[in-house]
């Protein structure tokens, strides 16, 4: 059963089309104009890094020094290039560190008395960072990529997305109206996503999602430890090389659930309003999926 119908990446591209800037953008020759900021800072173990971001994409890269470089860029898009340079001044930037806390951020300051504005305003991070380094990161309205960590990692997103590749530790995701994609990512890994839609391939270790309103997509479940899904209103589809790796408890509120032909499809009990199946075999990491109005699949040998 298909989640009450929503696109997420058409809905976002909508919302950030229907910003008065954007349509006016749309109708006229674009001038932009771009500030870039270049700095550098020295890392030592145990530091915290925290990144806060606004209408920006932030990049994240993990490396083998021990510093912290950031490249940022403010962009201002508007009809003239007056107006563009003049709202430019409109975008703020804070990186410093305190103590033991380097702090990232991006925000807006209008003139008082000024409601509206003109031209468009963004932020385009670059950053490169200690692979072991404690991280945090929360954008509005932008995306958040980042390759190559293995630390203490929180991310927190609203109408963006989130792309994660070759991720290890303690991973916090939050996640409301976006997409949520990861590729080899491990550790302890907590989501809690709401209106986002989640890809996950190549992963290990401890998961925990809980999830409203948003299909999931887990692939190559290798070395998992533990696999708990709580969801509401969602498809899931988890697809594992061979079922007999896992013990399963499955169930569907209002929903369905579909495992392969190779498994006796009669042990799947429904009721009224429930569907649900398990595979209880002691000893094998067990894989826990709860939905509402969906339907749980599972593929594989």
């Amino acid at each position: 059963m298909k989640s009450p119908g929503f696109k997420i990446g058409f809905v976002f591209f909508i919302l950030w089309l229907l910003l008065p800037e954007n349509k006016l953008l749309a109708q006229t020759k674009v001038q932009v104009v771009t500030k870039t900021v270049e700095q550098q800072f020295v890392y030592k173990a145990g530091e915290k890094i925290e990144i806060e971001g606004e209408k920006a994409n932030i990049q994240v890269k993990g490396w083998n020094q021990k510093e912290v470089k950031v490249i940022l860029k403010l962009i201002s898009k508007a009809p003239s290039q007056e107006t563009a340079r003049q709202e430019l001044d409109y975008q703020r930037y804070i990186l410093e560190k305190k103590k033991e806390t380097l702090h990232i951020k991006n925000y807006f300051v209008l003139p008082k008395g000024k409601k509206d504005i003109q031209a468009l305003l963004l932020a385009e991070y670059e950053i490169w960072l200690p692979q072991e380094a404690t991280v945090s990161i929360a954008n509005l309205y932008g995306s958040i990529q980042m390759e190559s960590l293995q630390g203490k990692l929180t991310f927190s997103s609203r109408y963006g997305n989130i792309l994660l590749s070759a991720i290890q530790g303690k991973v916090h995701i939050k996640s409301y109206f976006g997409d949520f994609t990861a590729k080899n990512i491990s550790g302890h890994i907590q989501g809690s996503l709401d209106h986002t839609k989640t890809s996950m391939d190549g992963i290990s270790g401890d998961i925990t999602l809980t999830n409203n309103l948003g299909d999931i997509i887990l692939s190559s479940l290798n070395g998992v430890k533990s696999l708990r899904i709580d969801a509401a209103k969602s498809d899931i589809s988890l697809m594992v090389k061979e079922t007999r790796q896992y013990q399963y408890r499955f169930t569907s509120e209002f929903g369905e659930i579909t495992i392969p032909d190779h498994i006796n499809t009669s042990l799947v009990q429904h009721t009224s309003s429930m569907a649900s199946w398990q595979s209880a075999q002691a000893g094998l990491p067990l894989v826990q999926v709860k939905t509402t109005f969906g339907t749980i699949t599972l593929q594989g040998q």
